[in-house]
């Protein structure tokens, strides 16, 4: 009963922590009074919906997602083979973590201006995702293959387990709760990091072009809007994933009762 008490104040309190700030944005428009620095709500709410009964702008969100979530699943892919392989092989462990140790701390914007040299401008985007995506789902994968007990290890060595089967029996249930709990992480660090990648980059029908041409013309109510579309995508996106998730764990649960 208390549990249920504390999820309901927590549906109220989010709503009104909206509508708080939303109010903290319009006193601070109206007392700056400028346009250009800071449009109001009711400005960009404007804006967006001048926007949102155009047919460029469903299309440059969906080739925007559509980019990003390629380099997401790339990333995601990679990211959980490479954990599988170093999880299991302590020499490619320790081969591959300065070049992991590299792309985690290296500037993104750094990274996309080296991309802008090697890729064509419409796949920076899929490299800056997927490169920001893979780092999280190696070290979760990689965390659940040392978590799996070493005494099944040995057990399916001494029975001479065929490796297809050590995959599927042994070694993919440990790891696939590490990595669907990285997911949903991983995809909103390789949304940011492929809208920044097509501010940068400039791709034909993209946000982050549509951004940076807002700041260009200095209109100010645009830029707040194609921003304010990206965060509303991101977190349809992010829900998304979390209620796929809590699906797919339901369903484990209940196939093990």
């Amino acid at each position: 009963m208390k549990k249920k008490l504390l999820t309901h104040g927590k549906l109220y309190l989010y709503p009104a922590a909206v509508l708080f700030w939303l109010g903290v944005w319009a006193f601070l428009a109206w007392r700056i009074g400028q346009e250009l620095l800071l449009p109001s709500p009711a400005q960009v709410w404007q804006s967006l919906c001048a926007l949102a009964v155009t047919a460029d702008f469903w299309q440059t969100l969906g080739l925007t997602l559509g980019r990003i979530l390629a380099g997401c699943a790339i990333g995601m892919g990679l990211g959980v083979v490479l954990g599988f392989l170093t999880g299991v092989s302590r020499v490619l462990d320790i081969f591959l973590r300065p070049l992991v140790s590299v792309a985690q701390s290296t500037p993104v914007a750094s990274l996309i201006i080296l991309a802008l040299i090697w890729l064509r401008k419409e796949s920076v985007p899929v490299f800056a995702a997927a490169l920001m995506t893979a780092p999280g789902l190696l070290h979760n994968a990689r965390q659940g293959i040392a978590e799996t007990p070493r005494e099944l290890r040995e057990m399916a060595q001494v029975f001479r387990v065929k490796p297809g089967r050590q995959l599927r029996l042994l070694y993919l249930p440990q790891v696939l709760p590490y990595v669907l709990s990285g997911c949903a992480g991983a995809i909103g660090f390789g949304w940011k990091a492929g809208v920044a990648a097509e501010v940068l980059s400039l791709p034909r029908q993209a946000v982050g072009t549509e951004i940076y041409h807002s700041k260009l013309y200095l209109d100010s109510p645009a830029l707040f809007a194609w921003t304010a579309a990206v965060v509303l995508l991101s977190v349809l996106l992010e829900g998304a994933v979390k209620f796929a998730l809590g699906r797919i764990r339901k369903g484990k649960e209940v196939r093990h009762d």
